[in-house]
């Protein structure tokens, strides 16, 4: 039982030493970074002229077909003639396996 977490010890501190290191290596790797001038790389914007000649024609959109004519409204249905002895279906509950072993090691 002492073994697992032996093994458990031994494995973290190598993971977190390993972490250490790339962690240093990356800190000592980005100063240089910061002392050197960075390029500058620079926009020229230039307006182009373009054809102004706009097409003014009247856009009048066409008129919409009328709707179809709307039917009468159908009458509600009466819930008074539900029959309230109507019969039913019986449907079984399906069967399950609950042998199950949740138990811990030990």
């Amino acid at each position: 039982m002492y073994a697992r977490y032996i093994y458990a010890v031994i494995i973290g501190s190598t993971i977190t030493l390993g972490l250490l290191f790339v962690m240093q290596l990356l800190i000592a790797s980005g100063k240089s970074a910061l002392t050197e001038p960075r390029e500058r790389h620079l926009l020229e914007f230039v307006r182009v002229r373009r054809n102004e000649n706009v097409n003014t024609e009247d856009l009048t959109p066409e008129k919409p077909p009328k709707p179809p004519e709307v039917p009468q409204e159908m009458p509600p249905q009466d819930m008074d003639s539900v029959d309230p002895n109507a019969p039913t279906i019986a449907i079984p509950p399906p069967a399950v396996n609950n042998n199950l072993n949740i138990g811990g090691p030990g």
